[in-house]
């Protein structure tokens, strides 16, 4: 189980291995989610065939272009999707998009 406002715990089955966690900034979305894919081995278009969302916009969350969205309701129901499939928590992800894009 994920603990809110963190992206992993010390319980939680982490998307990549505990000696990779240094090299990851938790603080950058599109980088950590991508990580996360890799690290599951799917590639972009698993994550749009499972979670419907077009590969133009995982691709901006990706590059965290988050000007790319329509409006925040979008960006957010995607970026907490993405999360979901790769196995990071929601709210983190949701969080983060949100102070990244300066929309507190």
């Amino acid at each position: 189980m994920f603990h809110s406002q963190l992206a992993y715990s010390d319980d939680a089955v982490l998307p990549f291995g505990q000696d990779e966690i240094a090299q990851v900034d938790l603080g950058k979305l599109g980088p950590t989610l991508k990580r996360a894919r890799e690290a599951r081995r799917l590639t972009l278009e698993d994550v749009a065939a499972t979670t419907r969302i077009s590969l133009r916009y995982l691709t901006a969350i990706e590059n965290s272009r988050f000007d790319a969205f329509v409006g925040t309701v979008y960006a957010l129901g995607f970026v907490r999707a993405y999360a979901r499939m790769v196995g990071m928590s929601e709210t983190w992800a949701a969080d983060t998009l949100r102070a990244e894009a300066g929309w507190r």
